[in-house]
């Protein structure tokens, strides 16, 4: 039996109960599902043959549930609509099923067999999409070599997608083809004239419209980069990449956005305006005249989600630079010694009546970390694991990050929109953080807790409720034998 203890945070009076569970293994992994359908998430581990839930991740017990043997692809989905998950899986030819409402021994229900890609895998079990919704009927979608079939939960084939040299239509990448001549002549004789000519296509099933992705839940919220922004300096702001100001559909206002190079790099920004009578396309439409270009010290941290740290529905810049801009031969025999190199983070708030971030700073980090980490910064971001995001419920953006291998620090924005110097959590960890898994509300207050993956333990910020130290979660039930 395994046990985990819940330790309370000294920093911000508790904010953070940190609970570490136990990986299975080294291999494991973790997602998020809501079981019960209550709109609350839980967590789940998928460690080789096994699955654990965490039903809050620190309420209720924890769940173990064997899989049967050469399970392939996992899918938890309410099968029977009682509310309930049921894990549902391929097993070689067999698609089986186990509901989480009863007690354990949990039972294995065969709902029909039938060969498919999955049955041929050798690979560890792997989650994976297997029930769609189509025409207002939950259906498995399976893949085969004759291509996407749509079977009943009884096994009743109701439809058939083909795709590769069957599919309905093709798709060119790039240029319709390359040519290019062969000297010497590799397949013909000496005196032949050789070319080859590549093409690179790929084909595309025709599913119906209720089984294709909106492209929108396929799109990054944050297309810029590093490279984007630092090619785009040499070009004139209409030709910027771009990024909207505000996460409202149908913004009028957008920020072109470009990168300096070199000791002392500067965020170049400029405010274009959205031509309301122009088409609505792919990529906004904007005025001829952009805004006047202004310089801001440092890079802009290119993160998934662009941050709000005042909570007036306009994104804020978020900027780091190295702090001591003159690299002389003292201070880097320094930080190679010491291992470690200053960073300064500084904050500049939107000002939607002037339509500009303002000049002034209001916010300034200034931390340090590992050399290695600066010289394989990955997209202009020196700092891992880092967190962008409303995480007290005040619907203002926070941040959070590591700057050590063990080092987690959250920084709460005040009602100002000012994040504060030094941070409000931090926490040292026995082990190396080795993925950020999760930023998610488990508890239904819109507070979020963070997810940390070790090397053999999982750990869990979650905003504290209860001033109390508890040793232990409740007992995992026994092991179901497939």
């Amino acid at each position: 039996m395994w046990s985990s203890t819940l330790v309370l945070a000294a920093s911000l009076a508790g904010f953070f109960e940190v609970a570490s569970l136990p990986l299975p293994g080294p291999h494991a992994d973790s997602f998020l599902v809501d079981l019960q359908g209550d709109g609350l998430a839980d967590l789940g581990i998928l460690d080789g043959q096994q699955l654990l839930f965490y039903e809050q991740v620190m309420e209720k017990a924890a769940l173990q549930i064997a899989l049967p043997e050469k399970t392939t692809a996992i899918d938890i989905i309410d099968l029977d609509n009682d509310g309930w998950c049921e894990v549902l899986v391929v097993a070689g030819n067999a698609v089986r099923s186990t509901t989480l409402l009863a007690q354990p021994p949990y039972q294995w229900q065969t709902l029909f067999e039938c060969g498919s890609d999955f049955a041929a895998l050798t690979s560890a079990p792997f989650l994976h999409v297997l029930a769609v919704s189509h025409q207002d009927t939950l259906v498995l979608a399976l893949p085969t070599e004759r291509g996407i079939e749509l079977r009943a939960l009884g096994g009743e084939l109701m439809e058939t997608y083909a795709f590769g040299s069957e599919a309905g239509t093709r798709i060119t990448y790039g240029r319709p083809f390359i040519a290019w001549g062969v000297h010497p002549s590799e397949l013909g004789g000496p005196e032949a004239l050789e070319f080859r000519i590549n093409r690179v296509s790929a084909s595309k099933p025709d599913l119906p419209e209720d089984l294709i992705l909106d492209d929108s839940t396929m799109m990054r919220s944050n297309p810029v980069n590093l490279q984007r922004a630092q090619l785009a300096n040499v070009k004139p702001p209409e030709k910027w990449p771009l990024f909207p100001l505000t996460p409202a559909a149908g913004q009028q206002i957008h920020a072109a956005i470009a990168v300096s190079e070199g000791i002392h790099p500067l965020t170049l920004v400029s405010t274009l305006m959205e031509d309301p009578a122009a088409v609505v396309s792919e990529k906004p439409s904007i005025a001829d005249k952009p805004g006047p270009i202004r310089r801001y010290p440092g890079v802009p941290l290119f993160t998934e989600n662009w941050p709000d740290f005042d909570g007036d529905g306009y994104y804020d810049l978020l900027l780091w630079r190295i702090r001591d801009l003159q690299p002389t031969l003292n201070r880097v025999t320094s930080a190679l010694l010491d291992g470690r190199w200053p960073v300064r983070l500084t904050a500049h708030l939107f000002t939607p009546a002037k339509e500009r971030f303002a000049s002034a700073i209001v916010a300034q980090i200034d931390t340090t970390i590992p050399t290695e980490w600066l010289l394989s910064a990955y997209n202009g971001l020196p700092l891992r694991h880092l967190v962008v995001h409303d995480i007290d419920g005040d619907k203002r953006s926070d941040l959070a990050f590591s700057n050590g291998p063990n080092t987690f620090n959250v920084f709460i924005c005040n009602s100002d929109g000012i994040l504060p110097a030094k941070p409000s959590f931090t926490r040292d960890f026995e082990e190396e953080i080795a993925e950020l898994t999760f930023v998610q509300d488990l508890n239904g207050d819109g507070k979020a807790s963070i997810g940390l993956k070790g090397s053999t333990q999982f750990f869990i910020l979650n905003p504290a409720r209860a001033a109390v130290e508890v040793d232990g979660l409740a007992p995992i039930l026994p092991a179901l034998a497939p």
